[in-house]
């Protein structure tokens, strides 16, 4: 081989061709400098992106998960309303209820019962006189 067809900063030693001190330096630096300066900027965008995607979306699942938790609590309060209705339900079912309700808001009474009113007053005595009051008598 010739040494004009040797690369530059090679040296010829027989048929091998060995880079010089100065090739390998300058080999070493081109490896040091890694991608051109477009590329790294580039790769520092694309990066930035993925690091601002990245917390955007922990963000979000920050938030859905505090929404699942006020959820779940709403769920919880909903089932013990729900339970305590399904109670009331049953109650309301009973004779005991049904009695109740006849006595305090219908003002019925059983027939073998005399009404008692505080202040001398009667369900059916208004203090009209004119009704039938409790003795049942007209007039």
């Amino acid at each position: 081989m010739r040494k004009s067809q040797a690369r530059r900063g090679a040296v010829i030693t027989g048929h091998l061709l060995l880079p010089s001190a100065e090739g390998a330096r300058r080999e070493a630096e081109a490896r040091k400098a890694g991608l051109p300066k477009f590329a790294r900027v580039a790769f520092l965008v694309v990066f930035a992106y993925l690091i601002v995607g990245f917390a955007l979306q922990e963000i979000e699942v920050l938030g859905l998960t505090r929404q699942v938790r006020e959820l779940e609590a709403e769920a919880a309060g909903l089932a013990t309303e729900n339970a305590r209705l399904v109670e009331e339900i049953k109650y309301v079912q009973t004779d005991t209820y049904i009695e109740q309700v006849a006595r305090e808001e219908l003002g019925l009474i059983w027939p073998n019962e005399i009404p008692y009113a505080p202040g001398g007053r009667t369900n059916g005595d208004e203090g009209t006189g004119g009704g039938t009051g409790a003795s049942g008598t007209g007039g």
